[in-house]
């Protein structure tokens, strides 16, 4: 008995050599587990129980986005920024996701290091990248 390595699947942007959509990167992080971070974020009072899964879902788009963009710096803020926190602190389950996402480590540079400098793109770019990625508005409520 014998086997034969199946060569590794190709996905259609590394056949196209280019950089994944917003839509693709969101599909791989789909596919990545959150619950454990979620409930930990919950018991701690950093999220509501009842926006959740809302949280976990936009945060994924931040993500996706912020992966998508690489020349635009996403401002993260409300509940996506308080879930990013808390995700650092899983660094097994944050690094994981990470490579899930087929991206390297998505590092976290925090806004005072930047003050008085124009790095952030304004929450009107943003919103233009959030409705053109996932044909939708971005729920400010979570956002900011």
């Amino acid at each position: 008995m014998w086997c034969r390595a199946e060569p590794p699947r190709k996905y259609a942007w590394e056949r196209e050599q280019r950089r994944p959509t917003a839509k693709e990167y969101l599909g791989f992080l789909r596919r990545y587990d959150l619950k454990i971070v979620a409930e930990d974020a919950v018991d701690k009072r950093i999220i509501p129980r009842s926006k959740a899964m809302r949280v976990c879902a936009e945060y994924r788009r931040f993500l996706a986005l912020h992966l998508a963009n690489p020349r635009e710096c996403i401002p993260a803020g409300g509940y996506v920024d308080a879930f990013w926190h808390h995700h650092l602190l899983f660094t097994a389950n944050y690094m994981s996701m990470c490579s899930a996402a087929k991206s390297a480590y998505i590092h976290h540079r925090p806004e005072i290091l930047d003050r008085g400098k124009r790095v952030y793109a304004s929450q009107d770019t943003c919103d233009e990248l959030y409705r053109a990625a996932f044909e939708r508005e971005r729920p400010r409520d979570i956002w900011t």
